[in-house]
């Protein structure tokens, strides 16, 4: 009774934001564009591919965390978004559980790399206002309530946090272990996600719970496939993140040039490649067949496609560049490793 009071709450807060400021509605879909995960990691990808490896690839790895934690966490606590009990607030359609919000995450995400390369005062002010502005964006638009963004804004500061901290103090250690080291720790970390996802998902459904509210059984069921597509996806992107990264640090050494000429050729064929990549991906198996039949073999093509994505995005395609001339190979800096050492 009590979260359902919070639902309520957050419903009567975007109905007074809709009736005072139905001007901004523009606004906020904007806002709300540029702080979801398909945009934010293009952002992240242009750093990596034409400006900065080693801060694109950091951030690359902590977006990938970020999206699987909170994809696992939108499964298992199942909030409604609040046009599901109240179809007069929609103004922004989601099919997905709201809780924690993931968009006031990426929000805060996005100030740590552009803090790094402007470094100015004012950039941290903007993006300290679009994070506030993200939040109101997401209640007014309907798509999330104020507990949503609360929690999300709590689980994205506790994430970044703690992720921080663990780069300062074992980020350089871990950078200086061998391929193989690294290779298996970018595979287990998001194996034991999945251990406990799927440990914390079977023990809701042993529960009978199903989410806040009085919600149709019928779009309760699709917004649930909708949760486990999303988790499995995640998972898969991170592992492909991670093992990329891995491959590209250990055998190619990748070095953009800096320059925003070549750093923009780079990028526009990247995204080239990844948009055709996925046409005819989808083409072969597109994500409807896993609605439609609901199959686990449906699902493992799922999450072997979406981490073949990510791997390409991470390593074939910075060979690619090294391979144009666009970027180079800065092998020299890798470590020599010999059998004789063994012997």
């Amino acid at each position: 009774m009590g979260m359902e009071l919070f639902v309520e709450n957050g419903i009567s807060l975007t109905r007074l934001f809709q009736e005072n400021f139905l001007n901004l509605h523009s606004l906020m879909q904007v806002i709300n564009a540029v702080t979801e995960p398909e945009f934010v990691i293009l952002l992240f990808l242009v750093i990596y591919w034409g400006k900065n490896r080693a801060l694109g690839s950091k951030y690359l790895y902590l977006w990938g965390v970020v999206l699987a934690i909170f994809s696992i966490l939108q499964h298992v606590i199942q909030f409604p978004s609040p046009f599901w009990l109240d179809p007069t607030v929609l103004l922004e359609e989601s099919g997905s559980f709201s809780a924690p919000n993931i968009n006031i995450a990426f929000a805060l995400l996005l100030i740590l790399p552009f803090k790094r390369l402007i470094r100015a005062d004012l950039v941290l002010v903007v993006f300290i206002l679009m994070a506030i502005l993200t939040g109101v964006s997401q209640i007014y638009l309907g798509v999330a309530s104020f507990i949503d963004v609360l929690l999300g804004l709590l689980f994205g500061v506790a994430i970044i946090g703690g992720w921080s901290i663990w780069n300062r103090r074992f980020g350089k250690a871990f950078a200086g272990r061998i391929l193989g080291q690294r290779f298996w720790m970018a595979v287990l970390f998001p194996m034991v996600l999945a251990a406990g996802y799927f440990g914390l998902i079977g023990w809701v459904h042993a529960s009978g719970y199903t989410g806040i509210g009085n919600i149709d059984p019928a779009f309760y069921w699709r917004a649930w496939q909708l949760g486990f597509i999303n988790a499995v996806s995640a998972l898969a992107l991170l592992t492909g993140i991670g093992t990329g990264i891995a491959l590209e640090t250990g055998r190619l050494g990748f070095r953009p040039s800096g320059s925003w000429g070549e750093g923009a050729l780079s990028s526009v064929l990247g995204f080239a490649v990844i948009s055709a990549l996925l046409y005819l991906i989808n083409n072969w198996a597109p994500v409807t067949t896993v609605y439609e039949t609901g199959r686990l073999l449906d699902y493992a093509i799922l999450a072997v496609k979406c981490a073949f994505i990510a791997t390409t995005f991470t390593y074939l395609l910075p060979w690619l560049f090294t391979a144009i001339g666009s970027a180079q190979a800065n092998l020299s800096k890798l470590p020599e490793i010999s059998l004789n050492k063994f012997a």
